[in-house]
């Protein structure tokens, strides 16, 4: 397994190769009841898998000269062996396990009221995105564990239930079971037994988030150190459905696939190495440093795989208490400042992202700014309000207010075609307007998305027009004027039209109109070398982001901010009438998403009540941003973050911020 989220190695060697053997077969209890996702396997080697639903069973093993033995297990059930010489290929094996017999330990139960309390142990933190994969489509049984010690929750006995972190989640539904061992001395301290002789599974379709395990109908009460063991548990329409959607990413996006060749046991190895993750389950893990330091976890790659010590700490938690009643009590809350610390609290914990900024205003008033997080790890530094952060595509919608102003000086501006500003560029591109730009109807192309090297630009410009060069020579995507693409050049390009019509240098004129008029003193163009108040930048792992010069998206993504500067910024347009202008409203175009539009920098959308609300969203490998404007009720509000934030696929307003919207939009 690899550690980086979005590392993932995919192998196409399946074939069976000389010197492999084939074992099929079906695995049942002693009555023929079908075992689900039993173990089979040769221990301490790579040959391990799980039987299906149906108990039906499939294992490739490269066969050793000297025989091998092959173990078949299932919780609860006594594990059976077949040596080499004893299983016939000729025919489907048929494997009965015989049940375990077990005695259950005495569960007291009391008649007397106790006030419930309760305690959590293990790895809690998730601010810290990092994630492991099951990814081979061969094997089976790919499992994380971590260490807990009962003695650290003090007089609560019971373990009401465990939590684990899914990263993220490319599945429809996939399907994770639990598993308690305990500490095998004997074998460096590794897991060893199982202590829960259930099959405790769970299937589900989130995408991100805590996976919660409720343990109180088995009456745990461990008095030992055990290990919390999660398996991913893959069956056969798990691994075709991963092998397809990998195949079908190569076939429609061969340049962001890179191949590598190994030499096994003198054969050749094809691998495969695509820098992000297409398909498949990631368990939560977090880096050591800190209150992390000493918690043990370990890895197998399959279901009789030798444990390996883990670099990272998975992200699971145990739930002790003091009854088996025990169920967390909601706290009633009714302010509507509470409310939207609860939202930001669970945003911190579902955006990959250390560090969360959120301000809203109604009417001209701010009545709540606030930050969740850090904005430095490895100094704990936490977000305050002043803390500046990469603003992303929220940078377009100042250049479209440029452009707006540019328009009441010269009412031609918006429609008069960019060659006359810029009369070097090339004959397809002369015939623009800035109007086109500001609502992604130019043709422009957008990002190739082969590497982040495109984003990670080194060079220093000097203006907007000198950035002209990363895309000026491609051909256009459409006829300006008769399709909505997404372009961030788009923007770089209305940039330095703006340049030259004012004659000043880009971040000199938003300057001069936008933010020493309003007093957005926070918000400026991002430098490379950083500035005072700016906070760090992470990518998905817990690494922070490399440094780069976004010079050369001053117009469309290259700004820094601060939620309280945004939500100025979106009131000042309210009084300015912005989304009323005729401007404004001639320039929207319909999006490809269902009553959404965009014009002049800004998406809207028409509510299903008449209302309209504009709002843009911006993310960067390392950093995310929100802004939200609803003229009927003058609610504005903003988010900022110092990780990538994953929106709605569909281009609507991610769930949580709907949430905001609704409860501060009502009368």
């Amino acid at each position: 397994m690899k550690k980086l989220l979005l590392l993932l190695f995919v192998s196409l060697h399946m074939a069976l190769a000389h010197g492999q053997i084939h074992l099929k077969g079906n695995i049942t209890d002693t009555e023929g009841k079908a075992l689900a996702y039993a173990s089979i396997g040769i221990p301490g080697t790579e040959y391990g898998t799980i039987s299906e639903e149906n108990g039906d069973f499939d294992l490739i093993i490269k066969e050793p000269e000297d025989g091998f033995e092959v173990l078949f297990a299932a919780l609860g059930y006594q594990t059976q062996s077949r040596t080499y010489s004893t299983i016939d290929q000729s025919k489907p094996l048929k494997i009965q396990l015989s049940p375990k017999e077990i005695t259950l330990e005495a569960v007291t139960v009391w008649d007397k009221k106790i006030r419930p309390k309760s305690i959590e142990l293990g790895n809690g933190k998730s601010f810290l995105t990092r994630g492991m994969l099951a990814y081979d489509t061969l094997s089976g049984g790919s499992a994380m564990a971590i260490l807990i010690d009962p003695s650290e929750s003090k007089d609560l006995n019971y373990m009401t239930g465990v939590s684990l972190r899914i990263a993220i989640s490319k599945l429809p539904q996939f399907k994770v079971r639990f598993r308690m061992m305990d500490v095998d001395e004997s074998n460096k301290g590794k897991p060893g037994k199982d202590l829960l002789n259930e099959n405790v599974i769970i299937k589900s379709g989130i995408r991100k988030g805590w996976l919660d395990f409720d343990l109180r109908p088995y009456a745990l009460e461990p008095k030992e150190p055990f290990y919390m063991v999660f398996e991913w548990i893959l069956d056969l329409k798990d691994r075709k459905y991963i092998y397809n959607a990998y195949e079908d990413f190569m076939n429609e996006y061969p340049k962001r696939v890179h191949y590598d060749t190994a030499i096994v046991d003198g054969e050749e190895i094809i691998d495969v190495r695509i820098n992000e993750l297409v398909a498949g389950t990631a368990f939560g893990v977090t880096g050591i440093k800190g209150k992390n330091e000493g918690m043990l976890t370990y890895t197998r790659s399959n279901s009789f795989g030798d444990w390996n010590r883990d670099n990272a700490v998975l992200s699971a938690k145990a739930t002790f208490s003091n009854s088996l009643d025990y169920l967390p009590e909601e706290e009633d809350c009714e302010s509507i400042e509470c409310q939207i610390d609860e939202i930001m609290a669970y945003l911190s914990e579902e955006y990959p992202a250390p560090g969360l900024q959120f301000s809203l205003s109604k009417e001209g008033y701010n009545f709540y700014s606030k930050g969740v997080g850090y904005k430095d790890i490895s100094d704990s530094l936490a977000v305050d309000r002043n803390t500046q952060f990469r603003i992303a595509s929220v940078s377009k919608t100042m250049a479209a207010y440029a452009a707006f102003r540019a328009s009441l000086e010269d009412s031609a501006f918006l429609d008069s075609p960019i060659g006359r500003l810029l009369p070097d560029i090339p004959e397809a591109y002369k015939e623009i307007t800035p109007r086109q730009l500001a609502n992604h109807s130019a043709g422009v192309p957008d990002y190739q998305e082969e590497s982040l090297d495109e984003i990670y630009q080194q060079k220093n410009y000097k203006n907007l027009e000198e950035a002209l060069e990363l895309f000026i020579d491609r051909p256009l995507v459409s006829v300006p004027g008769q399709a909505y693409f997404y372009s961030s050049y788009g923007f770089t390009l209305l940039g330095a039209s703006l340049e030259k019509a004012s004659q000043l240098p880009y971040l000199d004129l938003l300057d001069s109109v936008l933010w020493k008029p309003t007093g957005m003193s926070s918000t400026y163009g991002d430098l490379k070398n950083g500035q005072p108040g700016k906070s760090k930048f992470y990518l998905y792992t817990e690494e922070e982001g490399p440094e780069y010069d976004l010079s050369y998206s001053y117009s469309s993504g290259g700004l820094i901010s601060t939620t309280d500067n945004l939500v100025t910024f979106g009131t000042f347009l309210l009084e300015q009438g912005y989304f009323e202008s005729q401007a404004f409203t001639e320039s929207l175009v319909e999006t490809n998403s269902e009553r959404v539009f965009y014009g002049l920098g800004w998406y809207m959308m028409e509510m299903s009540s008449g209302e309209k609300v504009y709002f843009h969203a911006g993310e960067l490998p390392s950093s995310g941003s929100f802004i939200l404007v609803h003229p009927d009720s003058g609610v504005v509000f903003a988010l900022l973050a110092n990780g990538p934030i994953l929106y709605d696929e569909n281009g609507d307003i991610p769930g949580p911020l709907m949430k905001i919207f609704n409860f501060t939009t009502e009368d």
